[in-house]
Parts: structure tokens; sequence; C-alpha cells
């Protein structure tokens, strides 16, 4: 089973709710964003959720050039599960994998890869 599957469904539909906003967003405003952050990438979103169970989660939405600056852009919506915890116990996380992720890309024209 992936591990989207295992998702709470709840929390999947909230990534998928925030990607599909930053999709209707388009092609400019992702990359204004990504220009004015640190011009290769652009973290969108930081959001906390609880499940009913009380397992807490963030939903990360980034945006990057996915090639070449000024290219197409791909943004990513990604479910990390908190507290993050250390590497093998005691190293810290400062890259980290998400429990499960989305993504679209965008082309300059507005058209979507893919689709």
């Amino acid at each position: 089973m992936s591990t989207d599957k295992k998702l709470c469904p709840k929390i999947r539909a909230l990534r998928t709710e925030r990607l599909n906003e930053f999709r209707r967003r388009g092609y400019k405003f992702l990359g204004d964003a990504i220009r004015a952050s640190s011009g290769s990438s652009a973290e969108l979103e930081l959001l906390e959720a609880i499940t009913e169970e009380g397992k807490e989660y963030q939903i990360e939405v980034t945006a990057f050039w996915d090639d070449k600056p000024d290219q197409d852009i791909r943004v990513t919506a990604d479910v990390l599960r908190v507290p993050l915890q250390p590497l093998f116990g005691f190293i810290p996380i400062s890259i980290y994998f998400g429990e499960a992720g989305d993504d679209f890309i965008i082309r300059p024209d507005g058209s979507f890869v893919d689709e």
C-alpha cells in the first residue's frame, strides 16, 4: 500500500485543496514568488493540521524552477509528521522527506505538463 493511501483523508484533501489553490494562481504569481524569494525556490505556504486521532501534520507547499529559471515551474505539496523525528535518533533533520506528496508542473504559457 502506498504511503499516500495510508494518509488520513482529511489531510490528503487539505493537501489537494492547497495545491489546487496555487494551480489557480497561475504562472506569473508563482514565478514572481520564486524571484522574490531566493531566486530558485519559494515556500508558498506552511500549514499545520491535526487529525481526529490527534496526529499532527504540516503541509508545505513549495515552488521552484523545474529545470531552468523562467521556464517550467514545479509546485509540490508535501505532508510531514510533527514533530519531525531526528535521523537515526540523533542527527537533526534539516532536509527531510514528507510522508506523502503531490505536485504539478506549469509552463510559462500557463498550460500544465502531462495534462
